[in-house]
């Protein structure tokens, strides 16, 4: 009984050593991604172009703000035909997720067991964003990021998610700060 117990201990820490490598209170340039629910391969990143991200999401519907609508509720941002941003909306549901794991559709709570609580920050529009500055590779606190200059702001990225009334997710965006600008 007791080898079963320890083989089975043995075998859950080494499948938790697997895991993608996100931790609680930390980001990195891995988590500016999303990609397919049920394909880790068709993946869009920050800065990938624009012809590179058709071919995994086909052609999309010009909108504002120089952001394309794909189908399956995807909206990518683009500067100089390269990503700046993204959106996920509520018809991405079942079908597309972020780097790290969030979807559509989870809770407040996943998305804080997902990203931690040391930086989360609640706004009072309701959504909860948390700031990384890819120069200094790491998150900030809001109070931080008001003291910034303008230089500092622009390697700035911000990961906000929206919530419906029953506390799901709506809306899940990841941009560059300079599309502010």
């Amino acid at each position: 009984m007791r080898l079963r117990a320890l083989i089975l201990t043995i075998l859950i820490i080494s499948l938790m050593g697997c895991s993608s490598g996100f931790k609680p209170d930390t980001f990195s340039e891995k988590d500016f991604a999303f990609q397919k629910v049920d394909d880790v391969n068709a993946k869009i990143h920050y800065g990938m172009t624009r012809k590179e991200v058709e071919k995994i999401l086909g052609e999309g519907e010009e909108s504002y703000l120089a952001s394309v609508i794909y189908k399956n509720g995807v909206i990518v941002m683009y500067s100089k035909e390269k990503v700046v941003g993204f959106a996920l909306s509520e018809d991405s549901h079942g079908f597309y997720k972020t780097s790290r794991g969030v979807e559509v559709g989870m809770s407040k709570q996943n998305i804080i067991e997902l990203f931690g609580e040391k930086y989360a920050i609640e706004t009072p529009e309701g959504s909860l964003d948390y700031m990384y500055n890819l120069e200094d590779k790491k998150l900030l606190s809001n109070e931080f990021l008001k003291t910034a200059d303008q230089k500092y702001k622009e390697n700035t990225y911000l990961f906000t998610a929206f919530f419906n009334e029953d506390g799901s997710i709506r809306n899940v965006y990841l941009l560059d700060h300079r599309i502010y600008k």
